[in-house]
C-alpha cells in the first residue's frame, strides 16, 4: 500500500501523468484495483487534472508558436501522457491558436 501511494504520487505530482498512464505504469506491479482507486482519487483531488494539463501546456509551449501544427503536437503529447480527449479538449480549446 505504501509503495503504491509513493509510486502514484511520483507519477502524478512529478511526471504529471494522466490516470491511464499511471494505471499502465503500475500494472506490472500487480496491485489490485481496489487498492489503487482510492489512492488515485485522492491524488487527483489534490492535483486537479486541469491544473496538471495547464502546467504541461505552459512547459510545452514555452519556446513554440501557437500554430495549428503545434496544437496537434500538444494534443499528441498530452495523450501520450495518459490524458483522455475529454480532459484535453476544454483546456486546449481555451487557448488561442493561429491559423
Amino acid at each position: 500500500m505504501e509503495f503504491a501511494t509513493l509510486f502514484i504520487k511520483d507519477c502524478v505530482e512529478r511526471k504529471k501523468l494522466g490516470r491511464m498512464a499511471v494505471l499502465n505504469q503500475i500494472h506490472g506491479h500487480q496491485i489490485p484495483n481496489d487498492v489503487l482507486d482510492p489512492i488515485l482519487d485522492l491524488l487527483y483531488d489534490k492535483n486537479p487534472i486541469d491544473d496538471l494539463i495547464s502546467s504541461i501546456i505552459l512547459n510545452f509551449m514555452k519556446n513554440r508558436k501557437s500554430s495549428v501544427k503545434e496544437r496537434e503536437r500538444l494534443v499528441g503529447h498530452l495523450k501520450r501522457k495518459g490524458y483522455s480527449w475529454a480532459d484535453i479538449e476544454p483546456v486546449v480549446n481555451s487557448l488561442e491558436w493561429k491559423m
